[in-house]
């Protein structure tokens, strides 16, 4: 499949509404008697919740005070239960309050922990993880249907988290609920639509839970009306690309145009680039997280932080889990720190079958800097390492080295037999969910820390040139901000095989900045009027991302601005839309011939869903589209037909201008897999594109 035929498919993809996470709430203590010492649960989040969304609960113990059993329900809001000697019956499944069916297939009914008091005694405490839904729930009680129960979560309709605790001198029941919020699938909706001019926005799926979080709060501020902006979240390459073309205002990113990292994926011939600013808005990191978890009961508990050489994690990642030796894997798992996968651990045997990596390794298909950023760290702090598996089954390819690639899945060598590439975290989630207790078998995935963090994988210390095992913690990720460079747009970068300008060694070398990639020059129309509503608009979003509330709406894993950072993104919004318009051009004026519309006839436009992708009657307030020789051909078609006097016979019933309409929508469903930005706005007309002899657009 060719390049650009890809890049189509991904464009016309419906947009991926994810999950926002909430900041951590403060733990709720409660006594669990006069006789014991209180043990505390903190749940995390709990407001704004989506369908699938996990919960984590971390619960917390003292050594005189044991924790038996703890088990979870998705239960009806407002119930007391009653603790004691005895279980609570309206506590029980397919009692009156919960349900012995999850509330929707991303969601779960139950989870019990069997054993929490290991993990509740350390200062992290024990952390259970429960999927929630939104959804509707009936059931009988007791199986008696003359006792119907309905369960219902939604934006309208809060559920509470109930956990069951059996613990203390006497084993007692105990309980706590924890109220529950849900927000409508679409933000847009949520905000009652989208503002007039809505700024079109687009990025990785990572940026998903913050621009929910975001464009919720925003649209509920006192004068606002609306939605600011809408997103369609496809990959970051398809935004870069979309951004340059003209049919996005703002792509979230972290490398915009930077030839090296190549988003557009066309370093060959490279096409037009829209001059942008870059407004910094928060700081994340690239991580090689573990998921799937260790058996413990009957669930399975996160890992423990593994830590890793980055030739060791540069070996594994190029050739997935047929990568590490047998050597490779005996010393880590004989390193200090990777108690897991100890040797002396009496259940040696399925630990280290996790750390051979029983289950694929997974990293992102789309184009994302993401991967650029850990795959060029492994190219260049482990050049040797990085190669592919001198193993039949990689036939030419084996013992080839590999190099930084943004796009995984056009690679070259290929990454076909050595990992699995997954097309969104959504995606993703549901692999990791599908694996049982009996799946053997750590899942190593390259995300950023915000998809680690929304999927629970344990990020891996990795080994810098100073032999320090580093984890990207809040500490680190913002330390590593200061030795950072900026490149000629002012996006920062940091270099791993350098020692930082302190003298000190990296302290992690894959921490990164999200960016909000904007017009240099004033947003115009397809005839190259202004668009001061959408500019205005575009203002007050990004003031907001860099707020004290913006900064407060952030996806767990990704960490707030640091001072000079917030200086950088307030002196670069200033510059958005203030240079002058240089690439527009309008396009020459089409002859339309006059029509009639029958009595009763009605126009009407379709659109993907609330984003829109393009349609600005569904609220994309989509700007000019990009100009390709299909657009032309696809101009020029449409003008002969609106010209001709053939008459046109009726299609489905359908005559006169209203067939004329049916003809011409199904010539643009045609044509939609050749003119990726007609699909999105529906202008022909590209006003990036370069005047003969004109000055190149900039970065």
């Amino acid at each position: 499949m060719s390049r650009r035929l890809r890049g189509l498919l991904v464009l016309v993809a419906l947009v991926v509404m994810g999950s926002a996470i909430a900041p951590l709430p403060s733990p709720l203590t409660v006594a669990a008697g006069a006789d014991a010492t209180p043990w505390s649960a903190a749940f995390a989040p709990t407001t704004q919740l989506a369908d699938g969304q996990q919960v984590k609960v971390t619960l917390k113990t003292t050594a005189d005070f044991f924790l038996n059993s703890a088990e979870i329900h998705l239960c009806k809001p407002g119930v007391t239960y009653t603790g004691g000697a005895t279980q609570d019956p309206a506590f029980r499944l397919a009692g009156p309050n919960c349900p012995l069916t999850p509330i929707s297939s991303s969601a779960q009914a139950v989870v019990t922990d069997s054993s929490p008091n290991a993990g509740a005694i350390t200062p992290e405490g024990e952390l259970i993880t429960m999927r929630v839904g939104v959804g509707v729930a009936d059931w009988s009680v007791g199986g008696d249907v003359s006792q119907p129960a309905n369960l219902t979560c939604d934006a309208d309709h809060p559920c509470d988290l109930v956990m069951e605790l059996r613990g203390g001198p006497t084993a007692a029941y105990t309980y706590l609920s924890q109220p529950l919020t849900f927000r409508n699938a679409d933000p847009v909706a949520g905000c009652g639509g989208a503002a007039s001019g809505a700024v079109a926005s687009g990025g990785s799926d990572r940026m998903i839970d913050a621009w929910t979080t975001w464009t919720l709060a925003a649209c509920h501020r006192p004068d606002s009306h609306g939605a600011l902006t809408t997103g369609g979240f496809v990959g970051e390459g398809s935004a870069v690309q979309q951004f340059n073309a003209g049919t996005l205002d703002l792509a979230y990113t972290a490398a915009g145009n930077i030839d090296d990292v190549d988003l557009n994926q066309d370093t060959a011939a490279p096409g037009p680039r829209r001059p942008y600013v870059a407004v910094p808005i928060a700081i994340n990191a690239v991580t090689l997280g573990l998921g799937n978890g260790k058996p413990s009961g009957l669930r399975k508990v996160p890992f423990n932080t593994a830590y890793l050489t980055a030739a060791e994690a540069a070996t594994l990642f190029a050739g997935g889990k047929d990568g590490l030796s047998s050597e490779q894997i005996d010393a880590i798992a004989a390193r200090p720190g990777n108690e897991d996968f100890s040797l002396a651990n009496p259940r040696r045997a399925p630990f280290y079958a996790e750390l051979a990596g029983l289950q694929p390794v997974q990293a992102a298909a789309e184009a994302e800097s993401t991967s650029w950023i850990g795959t060029n760290f492994f190219h260049q702090v482990a050049p040797s390492s990085f190669v592919v598996p001198d193993l039949p089954k990689f036939s030419e390819a084996a013992g080839k080295s590999r190099g930084a690639d943004a796009s995984l899945a056009l690679a070259d060598p290929s990454y076909i037999l050595a990992i699995d590439l997954y097309s969104s975290a959504a995606f993703l989630s549901k692999t990791l969910n599908s694996l049982s207790g009996s799946n053997y078998g750590g899942v190593w995935v390259l995300a950023d820390m915000a998809t680690a963090n929304q999927l629970t994988l344990t990020p891996t210390a990795l080994g810098n040139s100073a032999g320090q095992f580093v984890a990207p913690t809040p500490e680190t990720m913002t330390a590593a901000v200061a030795d950072m460079q900026p490149d000629a747009s002012g996006i920062l970068q940091l270099d791993p095989t350098v020692t930082a300008p302190s003298g000190q060694t990296q302290p992690y070398p894959l921490t990164y900045v999200e960016y909000a990639m904007v017009p240099a020059e004033p947003l115009v129309d397809a005839t190259c009027t202004a668009r001061p509503d959408s500019q205005a608009l575009l203002t007050s979003w990004l003031d907001y991302l860099v707020s004290s509330d913006g900064q407060a709406g952030l996806s767990q894993g990704m960490l707030p601005l640091t001072a000079e950072l917030r200086t950088q993104a307030t002196a670069a919004i200033a510059k958005v839309g203030a240079s002058p318009l240089t690439s527009c051009t309008p396009p020459p004026p089409v002859d339309t011939p006059t029509t009639t519309t029958p009595p009763g006839s009605s126009g009407g436009g379709g659109s993907f869903g609330s984003s829109g992708l393009g349609a600005t009657n569904a609220g994309y307030s989509s700007p000019s589209a990009a100009t390709t020789d299909g657009n032309e051909q696809a101009a020029a078609a449409d003008a002969a037909l609106a010209s001709s006097s053939t008459d046109i016979p009726g299609w489905g019933g359908i005559s006169g201008p209203s067939a004329l309409a049916a003809v011409v929508a199904l010539i643009g469903v045609a044509l939609l897999l050749g003119a990726t930005a007609r699909a999105s706005s529906g202008r022909p007309w590209n006003p990036w594109r370069r005047k003969p002899g004109g000055a190149p657009g900039t970065t």
